[in-house]
């Protein structure tokens, strides 16, 4: 199935929400749960139309219910603290919830971020019990230095998780730092590496490598970001960057640079989708499969996706789903949070179903221009 990804039909959609929705949010942190149907749980996010200065973060925790079918909707359920007592973390943005995947009850640990009303370097663990989820700050000695906009990736002995990049102290991290799920330790991996935020990383369990990919790199004393194109891959075996590591393949047409954008790992591919690129001034609406075996970029769709960044996914079978994110500097679609689904190996019913092929393009034309469709351009906002 993995192998017709790249070659067989897809379909972006917009997806209804029911229950306790969420204000329109982007730099969420989200994660897949367990339960008896396909879950996700989000926390978190920059709820305000500003990203510099006037930003504002939430400690908002949502369990969200994946439809079943391809016509169905996310069904949210809101958590708060029952009491000023109850444990729980700070407000923040820019922050990881990520699980291991040998971890009986699920449990997902969420790591930095920015905040104005807390410590974002204390880790926690978020369990998900009978009665509900439930917070605990774990005290850890040795732990990675502050950072946010980093990502979250399970590793393949089922009990680690590597914690990359990011921004901290007004410039990006370079080192890999891993957390064990069955000791709740942390541990530096390797240092160096290309020291992005903002990017997208997933691992080969078979290969034994983890890939990153985009972001930028930002460095002091001027704060500026140097937008990346580049594929780095780390040897788990060696605990070092390998940069033979596709040596002597033929390269592949590679995607723009590109910050902030929506990503999920389904075998040994890459699902990749929007973000900011400072080239075009805009968020991007493509989608990419990276595989990383041979080290090969393919367009699987160049238009169709939600036009945004700072949008979080998370994969369900062969179907993603991404959670929040804006078009360009605050500007959402909407003021709940935005949810999108990509089918993949499925057809847009609209387009099988269509009487004639003149019929189809006259649609596609009218759902282009309307702003309620979720793929908003810069002059709908």
């Amino acid at each position: 199935a993995l192998a017709s990804v790249e070659r067989g039909p897809l379909w972006w959609s917009e997806v209804p929400c029911t229950g306790a929705v969420p204000s329109h949010r982007q730099g969420l942190a989200l994660c897949g749960a367990p339960g008896p149907q396909e879950r996700a749980v989000l926390f978190g996010g920059n709820t305000s139309v500003r990203v510099a200065g006037g930003w504002q973060s939430s400690s908002t925790l949502c369990m969200v219910d994946l439809p079943a079918d391809d016509y169905g909707s996310v069904n949210f359920s809101m958590f708060e603290p029952s009491s000023p007592s109850t444990p729980w973390p700070c407000s923040r943005w820019g922050a990881t919830l990520t699980t291991a995947s040998s971890s009986q009850d699920g449990a997902a640990l969420l790591w930095g971020g920015w905040s104005r009303e807390g410590d974002t370097d204390m880790p926690w663990m978020l369990r998900f019990r009978e009665a509900g989820p439930c917070w605990s700050e774990l005290s850890c000695e040795r732990r990675p230095p502050a950072a946010a906009f980093h990502t979250g990736t399970g590793l393949p002995d089922g009990k680690r998780l590597a914690l990359i990049g990011g921004l901290g102290n007004g410039s990006s991290r370079d080192a890999v730092w891993t957390f064990d799920s069955s000791s709740g330790q942390f541990e530096k991996l390797c240092d160096g590496g290309p020291a992005p935020a903002g990017h997208v990383a997933a691992a080969d369990f078979e290969a034994q490598r983890l890939v990153v990919c985009f972001g930028v790199r930002r460095s002091q004393p001027f704060i500026e970001d140097n937008f990346m194109k580049t594929t780095s891959v780390l040897d788990l075996r060696m605990g070092r960057w390998d940069d033979d590591a596709w040596k002597g393949d033929t390269p592949s047409a590679a995607p723009l640079a590109r910050r902030n954008a929506a990503a999920a790992s389904l075998g040994h591919r890459i699902i990749v989708s929007g973000g900011y690129n400072d080239e075009e001034f805009r968020s991007l609406e493509d989608t990419w499969s990276f595989n990383m075996r041979t080290g090969r970029w393919a367009q699987i769709a160049q238009q169709g996706a939600p036009r945004m960044e700072g949008h979080k996914a998370v994969a369900s079978g062969l179907d993603i789903f991404t959670f929040g994110g804006h078009a360009l500097l605050g500007r959402f679609p909407r003021p709940t949070v935005s949810v999108h689904r990509l089918a993949l190996g499925k057809a847009d019913p609209l387009q099988a179903y269509s009487a004639a092929p003149e019929s189809r393009s006259n649609l596609k034309s009218s759902e282009k221009d309307s702003s309620s469709q979720g793929y908003p351009s810069q002059h709908h906002e």
